[in-house]
């Protein structure tokens, strides 16, 4: 039996009538004209069109109450919606189709399911209130003639929603054309759009965004926002502001989002902006001054910049003024050094000049910047490569600088272009790769009393000494500072990471033998050290070695272990110099450039990973506070750090390198590796003893060792180094007459290259006991090496690098 309640008697159309059916489904359209409750019993309510809350009106939904709206229906407020829903008991507003909650509404069983745009929306119109506590909206935001106005529309009521979640909608979840919102403790996700405040205020406190692949938040000209407390993760723009919002913000953080930070772009007319700091980065892509407006800079700010962002003063003033120890950043959105991984890409991209413009002042205009750090600015002006920014880029305006730390700029850190006043002083100008300061007009620019990189001053035409940054004509430079106002670095103090690469023979091997590991070197029976043999092609034959960790003490010897406990001292307080520190064992055997191309095998726990270098090196710069490396090489390590850098610099990535350090390297090669080589000299162990390993054994092992090959004396070593590296005793004529080919000695590469090779074949292979005679080697492995020593020796170390 079908009950109908009449509640108001005007036309069909402003109806409102309950339909009770045996499910206790309640179907609810037209218009509210009076006070009602929704409750739990008479759930769930059925919208099949649109239910309409008049002025002065107020329904209140009680909690665990259901609505479900079918398709072009929706809820429009003009007096009061009331949600009291709970945290064990939520109000759903959902599609018809959703089974999940109240059952099978429609009748249909599993054959539809639910989907975002099922339904209209929830819309406050102007002067009405809102106030929705733990509710649940879920698929609404229907486009039916191509325009959204997204699942929750306010047209200028006062809206709060707090402990609820607004997700699975089509395309936006809240658009405000006017009014206020406020968001507390609300969860929106998993569509396109979150919030877009096209008028009015919203204030966001403690939400979480996430899982919106547009943006989470857009503000337009003219309105207020105010987050805070509020977490993004996985958004494409967490924010998406223009310039002339009133911009409130603090304690939000920003995890795996395409861009992660405050994006900003468009004009400020008449009105007097202050961006504030909370340690999250503005990111800049075009913002314009004009009308007499203001930007001003608080403080720590951090301003990352877009590819040809640029701050344009047009008219109006520029202020940023810093202090000593909290100094505003202006910098490339690529930069992870500072404000973290804004452009969300890990390490997949590093800073360098010309990567955005840089702030503009035009004729009339006013700036001041004191106590900050600007980077990687200069960049190329729109549609006309051949036109450059300086980074800071006067054409008429009045610039003052002081206490500035400019590096890395293209072009010109400091541009004058037309006249006006430009005046720099107590800066540190260095490290930018074009110019410091370039001033094209016929005013004296005042730059004295400032560090231009190194203390014999600026390169200038009146100063053919200097070695600091160049200056252009027409620059008042003298005097200039001789030390850098700001200390040797414009980096944090503390701390680079450290990455230690051994020399060759200072890793340990290992082969997994059934359930025993065999540590095959540093070796304890000779049996070890054959299993390392290498087969003509300097492949093991034993595929399954693997390393863990350098040699700290052997045999009596203390290799690395003062080293590895000096260097722990180094990462703790209270003499903390470093981030951390890592060893990079590795399979010393094989070719540097293998071990760099293809990595090596590290057992670690019971996991067996196969490392590459430069990857360790990235992560060691990214974990650390400075995002910068340190790489220590000693003896074969040095040369496998060369090709290390080589590696960074093909990746776009050696700006993560601070020094590089070279202990014992045999840069060209040593005499040593020969004997070593061709009799087994000076590897016996123990020392003088060789029980464990004899030169026999020893001689084996290296004859098919393309590590060893690369310790060879290369060629640029006999343009080096006059000595002979061999000199043959008159008394060796019983082994070989070797005189009739070389005289007494070898001095040249090609003498030697023939000699490791038995004079084409002129010498037989000796015995393997017999050490006395020079072994004949490999001449793939010989030519592999001298291929890769030629590179070596015409290395170069990439510039911004301290070897």
């Amino acid at each position: 039996m079908k009950k109908t309640i009449i509640l108001a008697t005007l036309v069909l159309a402003s109806l409102v009538f309950f339909d009770k059916n045996a499910s206790a489904q309640t179907i609810v359209a037209g218009n509210i004209t009076q006070d009602t409750a929704w409750i739990s019993a008479d759930s769930p309510y059925i919208i099949p069109n649109s239910v309409f809350i008049n002025s002065g009106v107020t329904l209140t939904i009680e909690e665990g109450v259901i609505v479900k709206f079918d398709s072009l229906s929706e809820m429009v407020v003009d007096g009061t919606l009331l949600v009291n829903g709970s945290s064990a008991n939520q109000v759903y507003f959902t599609s018809i189709k959703d089974d999940s909650a109240g059952g099978d509404t429609n009748g249909d069983g599993a054959l539809t399911l639910p989907a975002p745009g099922d339904w209209l929306r929830i819309t406050f119109q102007n002067g009405s209130t809102g106030v929705l506590n733990y509710v649940v909206q879920k698929y609404a935001d229907q486009v039916p003639f191509f325009v959204t106005f997204g699942a929750i529309l306010n047209n200028g009521g006062d809206v709060t929603i707090s402990n609820s979640i607004i997700s699975d909608y089509r395309s936006i979840g809240i658009y405000q054309d006017n009014g206020s919102t406020t968001l507390n403790s609300t969860e929106m996700s998993d569509s396109q759009f979150g919030i877009d405040n096209f008028g009015g205020s919203l204030v966001i406190q403690d939400s979480f965004f996430h899982n919106l692949f547009d943006y989470a938040v857009q503000a337009r000209d003219g309105t207020a926002l105010n987050v805070s407390n509020t977490r993004f993760e996985n958004n494409g723009i967490p924010l998406a502001l223009t310039a002339g919002v009133d911009f409130v913000h603090t304690g939000n953080s920003f995890i795996n989002n395409i861009e992660n930070g405050y994006s900003i772009s468009g004009n400020i007319f008449s009105e007097n902006q202050v961006w504030k700091n909370d340690d999250v980065p503005y990111i800049v892509s075009f913002v314009g001054l004009f009308g007499g407006s203001s930007l001003t800079i608080e403080s720590g700010a951090i301003l990352k910049f877009k590819p040809d962002g640029l701050i344009f003063v047009n008219e109006g003033s520029f202020v940023a003024t810093g202090m000593l120890q909290k100094p505003i950043y202006f910098t490339s959105m690529k930069d992870d050094s500072v404000g973290g991984d804004t452009n969300g890409d890990g390490n997949a991209s590093s800073p360098t000049a010309n990567d955005f413009n840089g702030i503009q002042f035009i004729t009339g205009t006013i700036g001041n910047l004191e106590n900050f750090v600007f980077k990687y600015g200069g960049g190329v002006q729109a549609g006309n490569p051949t036109a450059f920014f300086g980074a800071i880029n006067s054409m008429g305006g009045s610039v003052f600088i002081t206490n500035g730390q400019l590096s890395s700029n293209g072009y010109a850190a400091i541009r004058n272009q037309m006249d006006g006043v430009v005046q720099v002083s107590n800066s540190s100008i260095s490290g930018n790769p074009d110019l410091g300061v370039s001033n094209e007009t016929g005013i004296l620019m005042d730059a004295k009393n400032n560090w231009w990189g190194d203390s014999s001053g600026p390169k200038n035409i009146t100063n053919l000494g200097g070695l600091g940054d160049g200056v252009s004509s027409n620059v008042d430079f003298i005097p200039w500072l001789n030390a850098n106002p700001f200390g040797t670095s414009t980096e944090p103090a503390c701390c680079s990471s450290v990455a230690f690469i051994p020399g060759t023979q200072a890793s340990r091997l290992y082969l997994q033998e059934g359930a025993i590991e065999n540590r095959l070197w540093e070796p304890n029976i000779s049996t070890d050290v054959e299993k390392l043999y290498l087969d003509d092609s300097g492949n093991s034959v034993n595929t399954g070695v693997y390393t863990r960790d350098t040699i700290g003490e052997a045999f009596g010897f203390n290799v690395y272990k003062n080293f590895k406990e000096f260097m722990n001292g180094l990462t703790t307080e209270p003499n903390q110099r470093i981030s951390e520190w890592k060893e990079l064992p590795y399979d010393w055997r094989r070719s540097i450039t293998d071990i760099v191309n293809s990595g090596t095998v590290v057992k670690e726990g019971d996991d067996f990973d196969l490392v590459n270098m430069a990857d360790e090196l990235v992560a060691l710069a990214d974990r650390s506070q400075t995002k910068k490396v340190n790489i220590i090489g000693h003896s074969n390590g040095g040369l496998i750090g060369k090709l290390l850098i080589n590696e960074l610099e093909s990746r776009g990535k050696v700006g993560i390198v601070d020094k590089f350090i070279m202990v014992a390297t045999p840069q060209l090669g040593t005499p040593k590796a020969i004997a070593g080589l061709l009799h087994g000299d000076e590897q016996i162990i123990p020392p003088k003893i060789g029980i464990i390993l004899d030169r026999s054994i020893a001689r084996k092992l290296g004859e098919n060792m393309p590590g060893a090959y690369s310790l060879l004396p290369s060629l640029k070593y006999f343009s080096e180094v006059f000595d002979p590296v061999i000199e043959f005793d008159p008394e060796v004529s019983n082994i070989y007459n070797f005189q009739s080919f070389y005289g007494d000695s070898i001095d040249s590469r090609s003498e030697l290259e023939s000699f490791l090779l038995g004079e084409s074949g002129a010498r037989s292979n000796p015995n393997f006991s017999d050490t006395d005679s020079p072994n004949i080697l490999n001449q793939a492995l010989l030519n592999n090496a001298s291929s890769i020593q030629n590179s070596l020796d015409s290395w170069v170390p990439p510039a911004g690098i301290k070897v």
